[in-house]
């Protein structure tokens, strides 16, 4: 990858950091499940605010990189595009993974009315992992995870202090 490339990115990844805390408090507020507002417990508000933050991060990366190629997705992000490619887990191996995907079709599918193709990720370009709460058990579990992964870029988020 170059240096402008590099730059690009580096950029594009401060300014999604920087907003962050802006669209992380609209995603909490979202109708659906509870909203953030509507939360009395604790634990349930700092829930709403993680699994925001990794929807806004999920979504902003796509959305940077869906630009360059159409075949980079963030997981989990987009929960139309999800239901579309038939996707049902809400985490795959990371809280949010980017990367290029690919497709195939067997021989089982070839018959049905509805044929999905197989997804699946082919070359990863971020694995991020994100643990707010101070359990330094949880944090070097992810920690573990991120240093096992073989994506371009990696990153922990974890709480300050």
């Amino acid at each position: 990858m170059s240096n402008t490339q590099n730059d690009d990115v580096e950029k594009n990844l401060i300014r999604i950091i920087a907003d962050a805390p802006n669209h992380i408090l609209q995603i909490a507020k979202e109708k659906g499940q509870k909203s953030f507002d509507e939360l009395e417990n604790k634990q349930w508000k700092h829930r709403k605010l993680s699994s925001s933050w990794v929807k806004y991060l999920g979504r902003s990366l796509e959305d940077f990189y869906h630009k360059k190629n159409c075949d980079i997705y963030a997981f989990p992000s987009n929960f139309d595009l999800k239901k579309e490619l038939g996707i049902k887990q809400s985490e795959f191996l990371f809280d949010v993974s980017v990367g290029i995907y690919e497709s195939f079709e067997t021989e089982k599918f070839k018959g049905s009315k509805k044929i999905l193709p197989i997804r699946f990720q082919a070359y990863s370009i971020w694995q991020i992992e994100s643990e707010f709460t101070e359990n330094t058990r949880e944090i070097a579990i992810d920690f573990s995870k991120l240093l096992a992964g073989n994506a371009l870029y990696a990153m922990m988020v974890g709480p300050r202090g």
